[in-house]
């Protein structure tokens, strides 16, 4: 039987701690950056997990945190970090088949991507399990979720990881994938809905489990910050 290897280019992630922190603020918003660092300070309440070569939350690189709805895998180490107060995002909510046929929903608000790497002594599976109990003890609905190409559709991975459209261009290296698994959910919040979508991973040859989160609050563009003479 033919085997297929797939190369696909992956944020530059971390090894993960995991279990949803409780949404900072009114309706899950997130803070401004000083409450953020006061936060991940403070730290979420976290499932341990045990593993071989795990990171520590000093080892993030410059100005990168969780968010404050979703707390790291344990161990986890974030490689890429990018938040814009205001700005639109494509979350993939069904399988993608074909890249020139492409349907995802479409949101704009306040936008987190995050990017771990988690030692490969934990499965894609493992990952995957750990964020969905996190995801339903914290009060989100289950949107859509998949796994492998089978369910994902042949598309979906590339879309997500090297179209620019889900993850930033630039942001990545390149990985060997194995099983994967994604997950899109929804929580209702008084001030706007928080959406988040998890794309989870194992590299096979490089013996790590990377993951790509992201988080869009649905919140309304702040304006007058551009006034006419």
């Amino acid at each position: 039987m033919h085997t297929r290897t797939k190369v696909w280019t992956l944020a530059a992630l971390g090894a993960l701690t995991l279990v949803a922190g409780p949404a900072a603020h009114a309706g899950g918003i997130a803070p401004t950056t000083q409450e953020h660092a006061a936060s991940t300070a403070q730290g979420h309440a976290r499932s341990t997990v045990q593993g071989g070569r795990t990171g520590r939350e000093g080892d993030d690189i410059e100005g990168a945190g969780d968010h404050p709805v979703l707390a790291r895998f344990a161990g986890a180490r974030i490689n890429a970090y990018s938040r814009q107060d205001y700005d639109e995002a494509q979350m993939p909510d069904r399988a993608i088949k074909d890249d020139d046929k492409v349907q995802v929903l479409a949101l704009e608000g306040r936008v987190t991507r995050i990017g771990y790497f988690i030692d490969g002594v934990k499965s894609a599976l493992e990952v995957y399990r750990n964020y969905e109990a996190a995801l339903k003890q914290g009060g989100f609905e289950t949107l859509f979720t998949c796994k492998n190409d089978a369910q994902c559709g042949e598309a979906f991975q590339p879309y997500v990881l090297n179209s620019g459209k889900v993850r930033i261009r630039g942001e990545g290296d390149a990985t060997i994938g194995g099983n994967y698994y994604a997950v899109l959910a929804k929580k209702a919040a008084p001030a706007g809905d928080v959406y988040v979508f998890l794309d989870i991973m194992h590299d096979d040859v490089n013996q790590i489990t990377p993951v790509f989160q992201q988080v869009v609050e649905v919140l309304p563009m702040t304006r007058g910050q551009v006034k006419a003479p």
